[in-house]
């Protein structure tokens, strides 16, 4: 019990530090806040109680410690074989194989546990030497996996754009800016080599990464399914600023399934040396040596699941259960590959959000960030170089991509460059009109040129739009919802616009089109693919 007491007594401290943390930001519920401040007072012992009903006392307090660590998640449903624990301050538990907690999903019932992909010739386990928990030279033993033991807050928020974005349109919209490079076709797998860097992060709830996904689905219906891994640095997530590996999945469009790493049940391990969510030793040196991973994701041929493998000879560390999935269940139709960023500015003081090294592409080779070896499995399976790709970007003032057919790293093939500074500071920002805007619909970004991401434009009045006479850049990127409406009141009243990205806005049509060409005169830059125009 003393063991068990010690985890108990972790977690608790753990858990109270954050919500102390989250008091100082305005962010606590003051009951549960209160609820944790009862018991700062913890015994360093399950014994070390007064009174003469001290046994009852004493089981009384587990049973209470234990109902709340069930509830925040804060250790793994199994006993651990072995911890870890990092130099940085991660815990690493190694569980059974057999016992790690994604085999308890309902949705796996009668899942038959796959230890290695069909086809592949078993190797001994790789994967060890470049994350920090692997510095003390310890490995989690044979039969075992490791599982980044996680507080309660990082657990509990599995969404992958946090709690600060409530519904399912804007949790893939507001404040989220993509630079990828995407394919469109019947897909099985895809794999692509990413460098590593540390990009500048200030506010914890923003995010910066590099991934490649495959997906299936679309927001309209909520059946988006998607599969991502890649690199990230995410401080409230995992409570520093180092670049992390990670993987997140979602069947309903981010709305309420899924999670990363193993904040939820979900992906099933297989490899003892590599951890998700543990931190990467290596990142890349502006002008300097450069750190890369390859990752691939590949879908199982006899048993349908979708595989995760990394670097050159693909160790496989683990697979997502083909039950889990909707739309994926048989295969992809979309591959991308480049850089995410969520850019909140909820502390309103414009905070810096690099993405990849925080150079635009055009530094090129050792100063900007960048994806190659990129393949794609289309019918028969064999992983080869896409015929062409598209780019796309949401926010070209702050982050681009760019093609490029120059010298790169030695052995990458075909290759781009993406990322960019993010909105910069700017002391302009409250006198600048459009500040009004921004500040009306919630939306805080130090852009005063642009508004993005509006995931329900359809729904705004006339009135509210009125306010937009003197807009000049409008850029709607990834906005599923908008339909004709919402773009008549857009060529209605913001007739002095110059640009309108209506990339991937899939809901509007001709009429909405004709209405653009009546009302903005002075547009010279319109992009809108694809949609439902004719």
């Amino acid at each position: 019990m003393p063991e068990l007491w010690n985890k108990v007594t972790w977690s608790w401290k753990k858990q109270l530090k954050k919500m102390k943390k989250m008091k100082e930001r305005g962010q606590s519920d003051p009951q549960k806040l209160g609820d944790f401040k009862a018991l700062t007072s913890w015994p360093s012992n399950p014994w070390q109680f007064q009174g003469t009903n001290t046994i009852i006392v004493a089981a009384f307090t587990m049973a209470t410690a234990l109902l709340l660590l069930s509830l925040c998640g804060g250790v793994s449903a199994a006993t651990p074989v072995l911890t870890v624990h990092s130099s940085d301050g991660d815990v690493i538990d190694c569980v059974k194989k057999m016992d790690q907690p994604s085999l308890t999903n309902p949705l796996l019932k009668n899942h038959s546990f796959q230890d290695y992909p069909s086809g592949m010739t078993k190797t001994e386990e790789g994967g060890f030497g470049w994350q920090v928990w692997h510095r003390n030279g310890t490995a989690c033993p044979h039969g075992t996996v490791p599982v980044q033991r996680v507080e309660a807050e990082a657990e509990l928020s599995q969404g992958k754009y946090g709690p600060l974005i409530p519904d399912a349109a804007e949790r893939a919209t507001k404040g989220h800016q993509a630079r990828f490079v995407e394919a469109d076709l019947p897909i099985y797998g895809t794999r692509a080599t990413l460098n590593v860097w540390n990009p500048v992060v200030e506010s914890g709830d923003d995010f910066s990464l590099a991934q490649i996904w495959v997906t299936s689905g679309n927001y309209k219906n909520n059946d988006l399914n998607t599969i991502e891994t890649g690199w990230q640095v995410y401080p409230n997530k995992y409570g520093d600023r180092q670049a992390r590996l990670f993987t997140y999945w979602t069947i309903d469009a981010y709305i309420s399934s899924g999670c990363y790493n193993h904040y939820c049940k979900g992906f099933v391990h297989v490899n003892r040396h590599v951890v998700l969510g543990g931190a990467i030793i290596g990142t890349s040196t502006f002008g300097g040596d450069q750190f890369d991973i390859t990752l691939q994701i590949w879908k199982d041929p006899l048993s349908g699941h979708w595989w995760l493998g990394m670097g050159l000879t693909v160790v496989p560390i683990g697979y997502w259960p083909v039950e889990l999935f909707t739309t994926l269940s048989a295969h992809a139709s979309k591959v991308q590959w480049g850089g995410e960023v969520l850019y909140m500015n909820s502390t309103g003081l414009s905070n810096i959000t690099q993405m990849g090294s925080g150079a635009f592409p055009g530094k090129g080779f050792r100063k900007a960030a960048y994806v190659c070896n990129m393949q794609i499995a289309e019918k028969n399976r064999s992983l080869l170089p896409p015929l062409d790709f598209q780019l796309g970007a949401t926010q070209p003032d702050s982050y681009t991509a760019a093609k490029t057919h120059t010298r790169g790293p030695s052995g990458c093939g075909d290759h781009f460059y993406y990322g960019g500074p993010g909105p910069l500071r700017s002391s302009s920002f409250r006198s600048d009109p459009l500040a009004i805007l921004f500040l009306f619909l919630g939306i805080t970004n130090d852009s005063v040129r642009s508004i993005a991401l509006l995931p329900k434009l359809e729904g705004l009045s006339n009135e509210y739009i009125s306010k937009c006479s003197h807009l000049l850049r409008l850029k709607l990127g990834l906005c599923a919802n908008i339909s004709d409406k919402g773009i008549f009141h857009i060529g209605s009243k913001c007739s002095k616009l110059l640009e309108l990205d209506l990339y991937r806005c899939a809901g509007f049509g001709d009429d909405g089109l004709a209405a653009i060409s009546r009302g903005c005169k002075s547009l010279n830059r319109l992009s809108f693919y694809p949609t439902a125009v004719n």
